[in-house]
């Protein structure tokens, strides 16, 4: 490729920005750690984030859907920090048990027929844990999660309703790189088709369409899986977030390319 074809691209992706997925009013959410005046060290909002070391206890959603992300209990709430390349990120601690939530109501059901969930991030062990749930221990209904789970074959995104639709993608993974991980969930009566990193992972079968079951009114957590009734959390994430994406709107492979590209940036990965 000539120098110039490689600086149109890298033109392309730098003036990418992910307000761009939700311009015509899709719904879904968009942190950015690295954006100070969106942070503040406490639930409140009115201790600004000014500093690595420093808590965050609410985080503000950039997508102007207004779903912030808060934690007001202060012994669990993530911390912000820096990479040796100078990025920032959360680094959230699961022995801590460090989760966010943007709290109860429809605007992330994933009463859609398509999902995107995109993250920067990097596993600190190789143990399991949650980057992004909407979903109850135990139950199969009206649930979706993004996570990594060993007893399901790895890194999975999964989505149920309350028709009995499932549909999920998982692969084997213990990584402990930083890394984009990207998973969409297609479930629109075509094949159900769910990929991870821009890879079929095949497809399961089931009732399509956008199920009202999917509209259950539970919390969406970063860094942990809702408890059987919704009033904690298990299976906490141990490692750091860049950025998170998640968009519930029709898929264009197009805006995942130049998305992955830019949270590639943001964590200092080539994607």
């Amino acid at each position: 490729m000539s120098a110039l074809l490689l600086a149109r691209a890298g033109a392309n992706h730098r003036f990418f920005d992910p307000a761009q997925l939700f311009l015509a009013g899709e719904r879904g959410l968009w942190i950015d750690p690295s954006d100070f005046s969106t942070m503040w060290q406490d639930a409140a909002g009115t201790t600004p984030v000014t500093a690595t070391g420093q808590p965050v206890g609410l985080i503000h959603d950039k997508s102007g859907n207004g779903n912030h992300l808060s934690q007001s209990t202060s012994g669990q709430r993530p911390t912000l920090a820096q990479d040796g390349g100078g990025n920032y990120y959360l680094q959230f601690t699961a022995a801590n048990s460090h989760v966010l939530t943007a709290g109860n109501g429809s605007g992330l059901a994933a009463n859609t027929d398509s999902i995107l969930i995109s993250v920067g991030a990097r596993f600190d062990t190789t143990s399991d844990g949650t980057v992004v749930a909407r979903s109850l221990q135990g139950n199969a209904d009206g649930r979706y999660y993004f996570a990594r789970f060993g007893v399901e074959g790895g890194m999975e995104i999964s989505v149920n309703s309350t028709g009995g639709f499932q549909n999920k993608a998982a692969v084997a993974d213990t990584s402990t790189a930083v890394r984009v991980i990207t998973g969409t969930i297609n479930r629109n009566g075509t094949g159900q088709v769910s990929k991870i990193d821009d890879s079929s992972l095949g497809s399961n079968t089931g009732s399509a369409g956008s199920d009202p079951g999917m509209t259950s009114a539970y919390r969406y957590l970063v860094g942990g899986y809702n408890n059987p009734s919704d009033t904690g959390e298990v299976a906490f994430f141990d490692g750091r977030l860049y950025s998170l994406v998640t968009r519930f709107a029709a898929i264009d492979t197009g805006l995942i390319a130049r998305l992955r590209t830019w949270q590639g940036m943001k964590c200092g990965v080539t994607v």
